[in-house]
């Protein structure tokens, strides 16, 4: 009992509608409120490492400003300070106004107006209007019209009361399914109070008592409970059937009553609406390293600086830095030297790491998700869905993905399903539905030799034999009265079996409009292809339900329905024909082959026909279609009863009620006679085969997860070019046990090794996999290793979880690590898909499950190639030199101060005046932001056309250590040019126009120098980029001007040093045009000597040719046009200036024009040139 009393949860329904004084149905979806606004937000951007770091300094700055006998501060502490509370302050607004929409969402929601009833004393009704936000558990609701419930709950009486006592819903806001769904009053409600029901009036008897229910929880699917009414001494059992969850629509119905069991964050929906862990992207882990890096280096070179006191003597006077301070008493600290001027130094030094890092990363996502999101090539114009981008901080990601974890139904599939052929008796029948005339039935037809023959391969081979509604049919048809007689009666009473279980044996709802809806496009695939032969659903309830069979109207009862589900993989549904004779019931089920067939006690009895159906499953699967096994039952009435007392037992259980109701219809579901076979057909989505072959040329490899057989895997797998024709397949099926999977795993390696694996797949199902040994370690790194030297994975009869742990193991093992992505539709794709690095959902026909808990939601399978191949890989090459960019330009301000230390004495004097000095990361923010947004080194048309250049970020070639070394070198290059020109030539004016003169020019020159890097890294230009750029330099000047007005230490320096020749003629040209000459020199040296890929790529696309300079391969020219005659269209500088692109690349595969592919060419601007877009 107290187990019992910890699952469960009392609920006493209310008759009297008292307003709450709390708000038991108020939603919140904020993160935030008023008061913990700023100091949560606080706490989380101080979770950051670089923030943690600029309070430190903050904090020591102004020890050294109040407490000067422990140090001296070299800068203003409040230019420090500022500059981190601008940088807080602006994250913080950020969150406060996103947090504000949702705050505003939530006000609306819990203001709504509902409808409470309750009776009076007399017992009439009586109706309030609360908000929403009052409604307490127990409450009774009425919904109207098309209204959203506001609550979970229980529904009791509806105005379709004579027909089921049933309701519509609609889950499109829970699951993204738009088709109607099926709820009903509970079937006992009707048995006990049938008469009041049935008056469709409510009366405080239906609703005086209790309900016994589960604890909240986050199970959509699941409901357990119990009714128990005052005017009723039976106990009424509660279900999934009877419970409408939170937002779903109320719909096709009239009104209707409810009791109301989960209320604000208690409901289902609102306990789905966790967020998911959120992924740190490759480049955010460089970040995190950078900084500590950055961090000990500062350290090293504050070392430095205060060693170099000691070395060069200028700790020997009678004071602490006489020439500091001359009038002989010292800095009056209490440290010793040695520590006062490392914490000086320190706090000199503290640009070192960028303030403005995490601020400009974040903008360059949000501008690089924004583009994504508004790219029209990538809109579905059926869905009006653009691709959402969900997650900005992994933009750059999808330039570097090495593994694709995919789905088959609905992803690389339509989910459009179509019966076109079905099996019985041996024999098959093709549902030619595209060559019938209108107002005809489709035509079937057969073959005279079983299906299992070995020599079936299509339809088109067949001699066949029509049934149709052909007078003339002389072997059998379908007629309006029913199947004709014929020679074939057996063959006839089987076939009308066939088409009666597929009509009966479903969950489909038929919409006023006549129109089909179903919760499965398979389900609806039967329904709508048995349709043409005048069998259909006419109307349905709870009850029974009518329907045309071959033209006849027939009425069945229905006693009981168990569903599918993903454990049971088969439904069935117990009824007796109305019309028949009343103690004869039917079992009618259907089900996959795997999970049906050792049900069907005919089949298993017989291993030849056993054989030769698995043979037919074979054929099938082999022209790709997806199969069901058709099976019934007849039962006695005793046999039924019997059977329906489990069944009610196991509804009105309090405890295990879902593993009781499943074991009751395993109980009946034994002993079943095979009727027949389906064969639905799920088309390829558009471009599915050009995108994989794509993917596969980018050096990708592709896994394909499913739940179908191996054949039928295989056969999709070929047909959308995942495996190809000369593919040599490596099977891993049917294994026994953990010891044969580790033995021949180890051969199939062992026989790739041997012949290179470069047009290899391996194919393995989920039963072998459960053997996987994941403890195994040498086993875990042999399976990767497989997987890397194949050019594609099939994996079959998958489940969910073994999605996600393949993906995990993936993820984990690959060295180097693999970044992974998975796509699906569907609920079973959610959970690989939040395991993956990327996770990228598709707005399937399914629902939006996959779509709402991804990082990227698309509209089809195709815009994978552009949102990887063109957007992953402008991303990652933008953004790695955004991350390099920032790093750099404060490496180099800092190395000037370092380098200027030695002339001042090492005495830890700033050259910049604070505020000057904190405007740094403002002055070059602009420009590196636009062009980490904007800029592109190739076009798109060009990159679609040669997907390996997708490579570079496969690769992380920018973001390799030799990358890192030389853009550090770079830094000190400028660094040492800059301080040599500046100290030099200003040489007169350090001595008489004062240091902060001298110390605005060499940050202009170093500004504007570090603005010329930033132009010579733009591959195009565009206006944006241009005009930020002068905004930039415009507002450094103004600054100057307004400081120089406001501060004492800086008062009309910026006027006077605007007015000295060497402030335009070094700070603003010559300095910067030097410095940045030595990335021109660096740039030729590597284009005529030494041409990185990335070079090649861009003179090969100017050439409007492809060279692939990564493999070790003959260049060779491939057109519809010879090579000379190619040449000659070139003209003699071009054809030139390709061979000599062509010589520098050591490693070339071949070369392609761009026109060669169905991608319209456009005339892209020149990588590394200025063209004006």
């Amino acid at each position: 009992n107290e187990n019992e009393d910890e699952e469960f949860r009392k609920i006493a329904i209310r008759a009297d509608v008292t307003k709450s004084k709390s708000s038991p149905n108020r939603i919140s979806t904020t993160k935030y409120s008023l008061l913990s606004w700023l100091p949560k937000s606080l706490w989380e951007q101080f979770r950051r490492v670089a923030n943690v770091y600029f309070l430190l300094i903050s904090i020591l700055m102004l020890i050294g400003e109040y407490a000067p006998t422990l140090w001296q501060t070299p800068l203003d502490p409040y230019s420090t300070v500022v500059t981190l509370l601008f940088v807080l302050l602006v994250t913080s607004i950020k969150e406060g106004m996103e947090d504000l929409q949702r705050a505003k969402s939530d006000r609306f929601e819990n203001n709504k107006e509902v409808t409470v009833i309750s009776f009076s004393d007399d017992g009439s009704i009586k109706e309030t209007v609360v908000q929403s936000q009052f409604i307490s558990p127990g409450d009774i609701i009425k919904l109207s019209g098309h209204m959203a419930a506001p609550v979970d709950l229980i529904i009791i009486l509806t105005s379709m009361h004579s027909d089921g006592n049933k309701c519509y819903i609609e889950t499109a806001n829970i699951d993204g399914e738009t088709n109607l769904k099926l709820r009903e009053a509970p079937a006992m409600l009707m048995d006990c109070l049938g008469d009041r029901i049935s008056a469709g009036i409510p009366v405080p008897e239906i609703f005086k008592g209790s309900i016994e229910c589960q604890q909240p929880n986050k199970n959509i699917h699941t409901f357990i409970g119990t009714l128990h009414l005052d005017s009723s001494s039976e106990a009424i059992p509660l279900s999934a059937e009877n419970l409408i969850l939170r937002s779903c629509l109320f719909s096709n119905t009239d009104w209707g009553y409810g009791i109301a069991v989960y209320t604000g964050q208690e409901t289902k929906i609102q306990m789905n609406n966790r967020h998911a862990a959120s992924k740190m992207s490759t480049l955010e882990g460089y970040l995190n390293m950078a900084i500590i890096i950055i961090f000990w280096s500062q350290c090293i070179l504050v070392s430095i600086s205060v060693i170099s006191i000691y070395i060069m003597g200028f700790n020997k006077f009678d004071s602490k830095l006489p020439y500091v301070y001359p009038n002989g008493e010292g800095s009056g600290s209490v440290l010793p030297l040695w520590l006062e001027q490392w914490i000086v130094f320190f706090l000199l030094y503290n640009n070192f790491i960028p303030i403005s890092l995490y601020v400009t990363i974040e903008l360059v996502n949000v501008g690089q998700a924004s583009l994504i999101a508004s790219d029209l090539l990538m809109y579905q114009e059926d869905l009006d869905v653009p691709c959402a981008v969900k997650s900005s901080n992994l933009v750059q990601e999808l330039g570097q993905v090495s593994n694709i974890f995919s789905d088959k139904t609905g992803t690389l599939t339509k989910n459009e399903m179509k019966l076109v052929k079905f099996i019985i008796e041996g024999r098959m029948y093709d549902v030619a539905v595209n060559a019938v005339p209108v107002g005809q039935s489709p035509i079937l037809t057969s073959t005279h030799k079983n299906v299992s023959d070995s020599s079936f391969n299509s339809s088109n081979d067949l001699k066949v034999e029509s049934i149709s509604n052909c007078e003339d049919n002389k072997n059998g048809s379908l007629k309006s009265g029913g199947l004709i007689s014929s020679p074939h009666e057996k063959m006839n009473e089987r076939l009308m079996d066939f088409l009666r279980c597929l009509t009966t044996c479903h969950t489909v709802v038929r919409e006023k409009s006549g129109e089909y809806r179903a919760e499965s496009p398979d389900e609806l695939a039967l329904v709508e292809g048995v349709a043409g032969y005048r069998c259909g659903l006419r109307e349905r309830s709870t009850k029974e339900m009518n329907i045309e069979l071959c033209g006849q109207l027939k009425t069945y009862e229905i006693f009981a329905v168990n569903p599918f589900n993903a454990d049971r993989k088969r439904m069935s549904i117990l009824v007796r024909d109305t019309q028949g004779p009343s103690d004869e019931y039917l079992v009618l089920c259907k089900g996959a082959d795997n999970i049906m067939l050792p049900l069907c006690s005919s089949v298993v009895n017989d291993p030849h026909q056993l054989e030769e159906i698995n043979q037919s499953l074979m054929d099938l699967a082999n022209l790709g279609l997806r199969t069901l096994i058709v099976a019934q039952k007849k039962l006695t009435e005793a046999e039924a009863q019997k059977w329906l007392r489990t069944f009610r037992e196991a509804s009105v259980s309090t405890t295990n009620r879902e593993e009781n109701i499943a074991n009751a219809g395993a109980q009946l579901e034994t002993d079943l006679t095979l009727v027949g076979i389906t064969a639905i057909e799920d088309c390829l989505q558009d471009e599915v085969p050009e995108v994989i072959a794509d993917l596969a040329k980018a050096g990708i490899v592709l896994w394909m997860l499913t739940g179908d057989k191996v054949e039928t895997a295989i056969n999709i797998a070929r047909s959308c070019n995942l495996l190809l024709s000369n593919t040599v397949l490596s099977i891993m099926t049917k294994v026994k046990n953990s010891t044969e999977f580790g033995t021949r795993m180890r051969e199939e390696y062992d026989k790739l090794v041997a012949t290179g694996g470069n047009n290899n797949a391996l194919v393995i199902d989920g039963p072998s996999l459960a053997h996987f040994d994941d403890k195994d370690q040498e086993l875990r790194v042999i399976f990767i290793k497989i997987g890397q030297l194949c050019r594609s994975v099939v994996a079959c009869r998958l489940t969910p979880t073994q999605k996600r742990e393949l993906v995990a193991l993936v993820k984990k093992e690959t060295k180097p690590r693999a970044i992974t992505l998975s796509i699906g539709d569907g609920a079973n794709d959610v959970s690989m898909i939040l395991e993956a690095d990327v996770g990228v959902g598709i707005y399937g026909k399914e629902g939006r499950q996959a779509a709402n808990n991804a990082d990227f939601a698309i509209g089809e399978f195709k815009f994978l190639r552009r949102l990887l191949l063109v957007h992953g890989r402008w991303n990652y090459i933008r953004q790695s030199r955004v991350f390099l960019y920032s790093m750099h330009k404060n490496m180099v301000i800092t190395l000037t101060l370092f380098w200027f230390s030695y002339f001042d004495a090492v005495s830890g004097t700033s050259l910049y005046e604070s505020w000057i000095y904190t405007s740094f990361n403002f002055a070059l923010g602009l420009p590196i932001i636009f062009y980490g947004i904007l800029d592109r080194d190739l076009s798109e048309s060009y990159v679609l056309s040669n997907p390996k250049t997708y490579i570079t970020g496969q690769r992380n070639v920018y973001l390799r250590p030799a990358s890192l070394a030389m853009w550090i070198v770079n830094a000190i290059e400028y660094a040492v040019v800059i301080c040599l020109i500046f100290y030099y030539v200003s040489k007169q004016t350090f001595m008489y126009d004062g240091l902060y003169v001298s110390g605005t020019t060499v940050f202009t020159g170093l500004v504007m120098a570090l603005q010329a890097k930033v132009a010579f890294l733009h591959h195009q230009w565009a206006y944006p980029q241009i005009v930020s750029m002068c905004i930039s330099v415009f507002c450094l000047l103004i600054y100057y001007l307004i400081i120089s007005s406001s501060t004492d230490d800086y008062w009309y320096v910026g006027f006077f040093t605007m007015g000295q020749g060497i402030f335009w003629y070094y700070g603003m040209f010559s300095v910067p045009l030097i410095a940045v000459f030595i990335d021109v020199l660096g740039y030729c040296f590597y284009l005529f000597f030494k041409p990185t890929p990335e070079m090649v790529f861009r003179e090969m696309e100017h050439q409007d040719v492809f060279c692939d300079p990564y493999q070790q391969l003959t260049c060779l020219r491939t057109s519809g046009d010879s090579s000379e005659s190619h040449r000659e269209k070139l003209g003699p500088q071009q054809s030139s200036s390709v061979d000599m692109a062509t010589l520098h690349a050591e490693n070339v595969d071949y070369i392609v024009p761009k026109s060669s592919e169905n991608y319209s060419p456009s005339t892209p601007p020149r990588g590394g040139g200025n063209n004006i877009v």
